[in-house]
C-alpha cells in the first residue's frame, strides 16, 4: 500500500459505513448526556407533581428522623436548592434525588385555630 492511497481508503470506508458511524456517535452522545437528560426530566416531574411546595414553607425529613424547616429556592436544570431556616444555609439536591426526599408542607394556622389549641 502506498501512502497516497490512504486518503482514498479512508474515504471509501466512511462512504460504506456512514450509517454505522452515525449510530456509533449517536450512542456516544446519548451516553454522555444521559444523566443530564434524566436530571432535567426529574426536575420537571417534581415541578409538576403534587409534592411541589411552590413558595410555601416545607419540612424536609433528612437522614433518619431529622426534620428541618426549609423553603424551596430554585429548581435548576441539574439541581434544586432549598433554604434551611435553622442554619441559614442552602441545601443543594440533585434533581434525580428529589424523589428520595420526604417533604411535608407546613400548613398555615389561622388565629382561631391557634386559640383553640
Amino acid at each position: 500500500m502506498h501512502p497516497e492511497q490512504i486518503p482514498l481508503i479512508i474515504e471509501a470506508v466512511i462512504k460504506n459505513n456512514t450509517g454505522i458511524i452515525s449510530i456509533f456517535f449517536g450512542l456516544i452522545f446519548m451516553g454522555i448526556w444521559k444523566d443530564s437528560i434524566s436530571s432535567v426530566a426529574a426536575g420537571i416531574q417534581f415541578r409538576l407533581s403534587a409534592a411541589y411546595p411552590g413558595e410555601d414553607d416545607i419540612i424536609i425529613i433528612l437522614i433518619g428522623t431529622k426534620c428541618v424547616k426549609a423553603r424551596l429556592q430554585k429548581i435548576g436544570i441539574r439541581t434544586s436548592s432549598f433554604y434551611i431556616y435553622a442554619t441559614d444555609s442552602k441545601l443543594v439536591v440533585p434533581n434525580i434525588k428529589l424523589k428520595d426526599l420526604y417533604i411535608q408542607k407546613v400548613l398555615l394556622r389561622t388565629k382561631k385555630q391557634k386559640k383553640a389549641s
